[in-house]
């Protein structure tokens, strides 16, 4: 028993990292309270897992303040553009929806705007803190892993989204999620995205 919190021992293990993400997700929280700043702490939480689920020791409060201020500009521009895309394609969709119009060829061109939006949502700020590439670039590659991987992009959108649409099934999941937001969902989440997204990109990296 004087060896059960070891830290060869699993326990251990799993403990440290759900206090790790602890940490982490507290510090989003903080980081994206003025909205406008949820693209820097995106940036900076992708940073900060990308390093933990490769193993390597990190200083997580220091390590994330460091990304999240170096990356303030360009995360919080993209994420700003991002969120009026997705307001343009909203009222678009709304139109549609109204109008009855849901079988126009126009639905099309929407529809894939819509993938393109998502998956930008969801790859970008990975790709801002694991490359070290100009905005233009980062933005080009992620679309063309969309256009040579749409099935697997989709996949991957679907899983991630699951949480989110498991809370929209009751009012208790929905309190559930928002509660545990609070605590480690939000990086727990970010987790899964950055494990998933991390074998997802890795096929194509050239990492010295």
């Amino acid at each position: 028993m004087i060896y059960f919190f070891h830290s060869d021992r699993w326990f251990a293990r799993i403990l440290g990292k759900f206090g790790q993400l602890l940490i982490l997700n507290a510090l989003l929280l903080l980081s994206s309270i003025p909205i406008v700043t949820i693209g820097a702490a995106q940036t900076a939480g992708f940073h900060v897992l990308i390093q933990l689920i490769q193993g390597k020791e990190v200083a997580i409060v220091p390590s994330f303040f460091h990304v999240f201020r170096q990356s303030f500009v360009k995360s919080n521009l993209v994420w700003i553009g991002l969120v009026l895309f997705v307001w343009l394609l909203g009222v678009n969709w709304l139109y549609y929806i109204q109008m009855d119009q849901l079988f126009n060829g126009w639905i099309i061109g929407l529809s894939i705007s819509t993938l393109i939006c998502a998956h930008l949502f969801q790859c970008t700020f990975f790709s801002f803190a694991r490359y070290n590439n100009r905005l233009r670039l980062i933005l080009i590659n992620d679309i063309k892993l969309l256009i040579m991987h749409p099935f697997r992009s989709i996949l991957l959108h679907s899983v991630t989204l699951l949480p989110l649409l498991l809370m929209l099934l009751s009012p208790n999941l929905f309190v559930f999620g928002l509660y545990s937001a609070c605590f480690f969902g939000i990086s727990g989440w970010m987790y899964v995205r950055c494990g998933l997204l991390l074998a997802f990109f890795r096929k194509y990296e050239k990492v010295e």
